[in-house]
């Protein structure tokens, strides 16, 4: 939605919302109603982590402290669609992530007087210290997930030759490289873990995907051979990587979502 906020001092802008579509029940019912003290918007796509079996949604959104709204990140409980507030942002927050147990492991912050970046870490039994700054006068680094091993903290940082990915390491700070031919322009992550397992490329009109686990190139290869030549996206995939809804635009048939058994 495009509008300016009611009782809220903000610029006119996109304003994107949350809805919960139960599939049993069809249905529709939006989420962030009940935040306290809070808008009933949302900053960033989503987030799911698997919890004692059972998925839960975590969101950022606006809250209020004192009158100016923060970046903050509510849980979700699926079953009432009602939030609650996890953690509390500065004004200086910008972005979260939460880790494979459902807890808050890292934030963003930037300071847009020095122009400076940093990622803050929060261990299990302690608080947040800041374990990386960098000067971004232009071109801040992102969050964009968790690392291979579903602990690290994937980063997106803007170098001499591009962007390129980074894993902090969330006990001792330190950068990880990459190896040099993950240069995808999205990650895949686990949908259980949140750990994440490949890349996503546009190259040209194609997409193409890279893929750490054999078994998982496995699959992926063979979806593709069940749709030659048409352009196949991703979209979802069982545990067992043997049910699998991808998006298909086929040069005959048009764009349509398959399951693929």
């Amino acid at each position: 939605v495009t509008a300016v906020p009611r009782d809220v001092e903000a610029k006119r802008a996109e304003w994107a919302m949350a809805f919960d579509l139960d599939l049993r029940t069809r249905k529709l019912r939006p989420l962030m109603k009940d935040a306290k003290d809070s808008m009933n918007t949302i900053q960033d796509a989503p987030e799911v982590r698997m919890i004692g079996g059972q998925p839960v949604v975590f969101l950022q959104g606006i809250h209020f402290v004192n009158r100016e709204g923060v970046l903050s990140l509510f849980q979700i409980n699926l079953d009432r669609a009602s939030s609650k507030l996890v953690e509390t942002g500065t004004r200086d927050t910008r972005d979260w992530l939460v880790g494979m147990d459902g807890h808050a492991i890292a934030q963003a912050r930037y300071f847009d007087k020095g122009g400076t970046w940093s990622l803050l870490v929060k261990p299990a039994n302690g608080g947040w210290r800041e374990i990386q700054r960098l000067a971004a006068p232009t071109e801040r680094p992102g969050l964009r997930g968790l690392g291979r091993d579903g602990k690290s903290v994937l980063v997106e940082v803007e170098t001499s030759g591009g962007s390129g990915w980074k894993e902090v390491s969330p006990e001792s700070g330190s950068w990880t490289e990459l190896p040099s031919d993950l240069d995808g322009q999205q990650p895949v992550h686990d949908p259980d873990t949140g750990a994440l397992i490949g890349q996503h490329s546009l190259v040209g009109d194609d997409d193409r995907y890279v893929f750490f686990d054999p078994k998982d190139a496995k699959a992926w290869a063979m979806v593709l051979k069940a749709y030659p030549g048409d352009r196949v996206q991703l979209a979802a995939w069982s545990r067992d990587r043997q049910r699998i809804v991808v998006r298909v635009d086929s040069k005959t048939a048009g764009p349509a979502y398959s399951l693929v058994d």
